[in-house]
């Protein structure tokens, strides 16, 4: 099954895009998911699925996870 992954600021310079495509198998959890993006990325970033934060579900077909790096503002 098909899952969006964006990708903002820093996150989308180090992968050379701001967005694309992956296939996962059916059941996969955000967390094991995650656990190889972490290698790849090799920095700090937030997820959010679906335009919400969370810490863990199972992805479901054209879910779309966001990872997002840290923000500073003023």
């Amino acid at each position: 099954m098909k899952v969006r992954l964006k990708y903002f600021g820093v996150l989308s310079e180090k992968m050379n895009c701001s967005s694309d495509t992956t296939d996962i198998e059916e059941g996969t959890l955000l967390s094991n998911f995650l656990n190889d993006k972490k290698n790849s990325l090799d920095v700090k970033f937030k997820v959010a699925v679906n335009h919400k934060f969370v810490e863990e579900k199972i992805l479901e077909e054209n879910d779309e996870i966001a990872f997002l790096p840290p923000f500073s503002g003023g």
